[in-house]
């Protein structure tokens, strides 16, 4: 087969997957918390030095392909909602929750209060405070801005704020769970204040998501276009192959 089609397939493969971010994008513009994904690309040639290569790989020459995926970090607006349970975080840094699959971060300040007067997410997730400790709450109860709970005027616990030295490495999880998975990756105190009665929005661009929709879209019906035309040309030269014998 034409090695020219297999570079064309592979560029389909890399702005469909491209494509699929970017409409997990937009399905999350109204998500409170919610960080946008965006994908980066590199040469198949250089992407063969990483690994191991076969004929296949090898017929894909230079055609551009997704080399991986990052978080973008930048913060969302902060809307105002009065309810006592709703957090939000101004600056870098990030809630700690526990899930059944060990701790994870998130920017998403939708909290309730759970039967056992704990601090949960929507998921009923455990926030954290110092100590990997659930927070307590009862009664009158007020988080100031560095943190601390306050419960009838007296403060009994403290948000656990982090931050971490690598937010690259940070791998989406659930939408609004950030997950790290790198044991270089470490935690630090955050530099930021907590607002009461605030929600951070999505830091979704839509304006943004459908240029760059329209720009994946099209190159994929680019690459669509070439292999109809280079499958129309070899069928072409067969005919014309088979009709001087």
């Amino acid at each position: 087969m034409n090695s020219e089609i297999y570079t064309a397939a592979q560029g389909m493969v890399a702005r469909q997957i491209q494509m699929d971010l970017i409409s997990h994008n937009m399905a999350n513009a109204n998500t409170t918390g919610f960080r946008s994904v965006d994908s980066f690309f590199q040469v198949y040639n250089r992407s063969l030095e990483q690994g191991p290569s076969n004929p296949l790989n090898n017929a894909a020459n230079n055609q551009p392909v997704l080399a991986g995926s990052f978080t973008i970090q930048k913060e969302g607006q902060l809307k105002m909602t009065g309810n006592p349970a709703d957090l939000a975080i101004k600056g870098k840094g990030y809630f700690k929750v526990q899930t059944p699959f060990g701790n994870r971060y998130t920017r998403n300040g939708h909290f309730g209060v759970n039967g056992n007067g704990n601090l949960v997410t929507d998921n009923g997730y455990l926030v954290l405070g110092t100590g990997d400790q659930p927070i307590s709450v009862s009664g009158d109860w007020k988080v100031g801005r560095a943190g601390q709970i306050v419960v009838d005027n007296q403060t009994v616990g403290q948000l656990a704020l982090v931050d971490v030295t690598d937010p690259a490495g940070l791998v989406p999880e659930e939408d609004t769970l950030l997950a790290s998975l790198s044991a270089q990756n470490q935690e630090q105190p955050a530099q930021a204040e907590v607002l009461q009665g605030y929600l951070e929005t999505s830091n979704v661009d839509i304006a943004q998501q459908m240029v760059s929709l329209i720009e994946a879209h099209r190159s994929y019906e680019m690459n669509t276009r070439l292999i109809r035309s280079i499958d129309r040309e070899m069928n072409q030269a067969v005919i014309q192959a088979l009709g001087r014998r």
